[in-house]
């Protein structure tokens, strides 16, 4: 069990990983660089790019911090295989952060609002982002209608 293993806030997405990754793509494309904002809390999040240990993941580095503040925590997001037809979504923090978060859950502090707040906003961001995965990928589906269009 990792360290840090509490920390991590995850999804099963109801697609394949090669059409999660599809998707991923186009979904940061579409983005053109802009933060996502969930939850009075903005999300900067970098390009993917593939995770060598695990060569069919991929990762995205991020920094979230309010709309208004300027507090940073560092994050990482994985798009890991599930099995063949899903695919996990982790956001896990890193650094100091991460160790406060942890110290936090371990209940050698009692949770702050800044944690819950970080909680409440990881866990919005990661439905987000699953749900645009699964609507960009239905979008990039070919259907009955288009089939018979190009016939």
């Amino acid at each position: 069990m990792q360290r840090h293993s509490m920390l991590v806030v995850w999804r099963v997405v109801e697609l394949t990983p090669p059409r999660s990754v599809e998707a991923l793509a186009d979904w940061y494309r579409r983005r053109e660089g802009s933060d996502l904002v969930v939850r009075r809390r903005r999300f900067r999040l970098d390009g993917p790019s593939r995770w060598a240990p695990m060569g069919a993941g991929w990762r995205i580095r991020a920094r979230v911090r309010r709309c208004w503040g300027v507090r940073r925590v560092r994050l990482e997001l994985e798009l890991l295989p599930w099995s063949d037809g899903r695919t996990e979504l982790d956001l896990r923090p890193r650094g100091a952060a991460a160790r406060l978060l942890q110290a936090s859950c371990n209940g050698h502090y009692v949770p702050t609002r800044w944690a819950n707040r970080y909680f409440d906003a990881a866990h919005a961001m990661v439905d987000e982002l699953r749900d645009s995965l699964l609507r960009l990928a239905s979008d990039m589906a070919p259907t009955s209608d288009r089939m018979a269009a190009s016939t």
